[in-house]
């Protein structure tokens, strides 16, 4: 009989703690775990990604990220599947460029999720197929860009892109429609931008435009993290060792910006809207890699630096290339 009354009070609790999660950023707190190859293992937290927060909880029909990388984005991206799934009781398609990126993602990330937190393992039912996961009657599609049958007979009212300027544009289309029998739909788009008005970015340009910004704690000033502005340069290219003094400083006043103190000078950020006339309906968020506490100004100078000596040798390349296929020939 203890038992028995055990397992309905541990039941009751589990019932009332479920419906105090009505918004994403509650239901990850209390769901997500993350594993110890992360970066901030333990109980999901928002900590060290402050701006992802407004992002798990828009309720917007159509919600644009462009970012970089080591954000946390993408883990948005999950969590908002699970809790649309869980909590919303809503079918999710989830769209990554290629097939392998697909099924990667099915076998590190998902599985991932589900080994470090036992109430996920619990919810899906059946995770045997890589591209379909049932959660009871509720499924999660996680399918690639490339080839329409991917995307074909796939009745979801909740679609999120992962990585949309890798995809096949063309194929962005079909997933759209996707939706289009449902009353009520959603559409996640988040990419690493590319080229200018090109994928994630076009869709940014179309919505609410919002910058992630903040209160300088030397100046008051509120402001926002841009390159190059915003990074006092030490070094010249990816073998100078005085790359590693590079440091973050306020565009308003010059003074130091801590990098490790990032999330204390962060408390008071928040999203500024940059495009009012835009319909609420799409509200679209940027933020960029200098604000990444896993990525020093240092590491991020680095990155610049290997990225512009790749495009120099790139560009070496195609014009050695254009030389010899151009060289007038020699009439003997």
């Amino acid at each position: 009989m203890s038992d028995l009354l055990n397992d309905l009070r541990t039941s009751i609790a589990a019932g009332l703690r479920s419906r105090t999660l009505s918004s994403c950023t509650k239901w990850a707190s209390q769901r997500r775990i993350m594993g110890t190859e992360t970066d901030f293992p333990g109980p999901f937290s928002f900590e060290y990604h402050p701006w992802c927060r407004e992002i798990s909880d828009s309720t917007a029909p159509f919600i644009t990220a462009m970012k970089g990388a080591q954000l946390g984005v993408t883990e948005i991206a999950i969590n908002r599947a699970f809790y649309t799934i869980d909590v919303l009781k809503k079918a999710v398609l989830y769209v990554l460029p290629t097939q392998v990126n697909a099924s990667d993602f099915s076998k590190t990330r998902f599985s991932g999720a589900l080994h470090n937190s036992e109430y996920l393992k619990s919810l899906f039912t059946d995770t045997n197929n890589q591209g379909l996961k049932q959660a009871g009657a509720v499924p999660l599609y996680i399918r690639g860009s490339r080839g329409d049958s991917n995307l074909k007979s796939i009745p979801v009212s909740y679609l999120i892109l992962d990585e949309l300027d890798e995809m096949d544009q063309r194929a962005l289309w079909l997933a759209q429609e996707r939706l289009s029998g449902h009353r009520e739909k959603s559409v996640f788009a988040i990419s690493t931008p590319t080229l200018p008005k090109h994928g994630i970015h076009t869709l940014y340009l179309q919505g609410t435009m919002e910058e992630w910004i903040f209160q300088c704690p030397h100046c008051s000033r509120w402001t926002e993290l841009t390159w190059p502005d915003c990074i006092e340069i030490h070094g010249v290219d990816v073998n100078d060792p005085l790359c590693a003094q590079s440091f973050l400083k306020c565009k308003e006043c010059d003074h130091k910006l801590d990098h490790k103190a990032k999330p204390e000078w962060q408390k008071s950020a928040k999203w500024h809207v940059t495009n009012p006339e835009a319909s609420d309906e799409h509200r679209s968020f940027h933020v960029n890699q200098m604000y990444s506490y896993t990525v020093s100004p240092g590491n991020l100078l680095l990155l610049i630096f290997a990225a512009l000596e790749m495009k120099q040798l790139m560009l070496n390349f195609i014009t050695q290339n254009l030389a010899v296929h151009t060289s007038p020939k020699v009439v003997r």
